[in-house]
């Protein structure tokens, strides 16, 4: 495995690792992966706030 694909499966790791969390700014969200700002990332569905993101 190439340093560049081990570093992309730390970065997935990373996001997959808050995946299912509760939210840090809000009451009641739960924190999914997905897209912020057209990064990869791990938001709030209910803030919308990004708890992770991956540039």
């Amino acid at each position: 495995m190439s340093v560049i694909e081990q570093a992309e499966d730390g970065r997935e790791a990373l996001l997959e690792a808050v995946d299912g969390r509760e939210c840090e700014y809000c009451d009641g969200g739960t924190v999914e992966i997905g897209t912020y700002k057209d990064n990869r990332a791990a938001v709030c569905e209910e803030c919308g706030s990004p708890v992770v993101q991956l540039y």
